[in-house]
């Protein structure tokens, strides 16, 4: 589990996707320092709080490091296979 202070460092916007990079000094357990998350720019609202962006940050971060999304662990499961033609 990755827990701890994230200083917010900086940012880029894309596409309509914030990328914003924060740095754990101490993220325990072998964990990066160094963590991105991406997210639209319709999740941050003009007056964001740390509570705002605490939040984005933790579903982020168990989406991308603790793979919590549960229709895609579903279909890793399932054996999903994806053709293009």
């Amino acid at each position: 589990m990755i827990l701890g202070n994230f200083v917010l460092t900086d940012y880029t916007i894309s596409e309509g996707l914030w990328r914003v990079h924060f740095i754990n000094s101490d993220p325990g357990g072998g964990n990066p320092s160094d963590y991105y998350v991406e997210f639209s720019v319709a999740e941050v609202p003009t007056n964001i709080s740390q509570t705002t962006l605490a939040n984005i940050l933790k579903t982020r971060l168990a989406q991308k490091l603790n793979q919590t999304y549960a229709p895609l662990n579903t279909a890793i499961t399932n054996g999903m296979t994806i053709t293009l033609p």
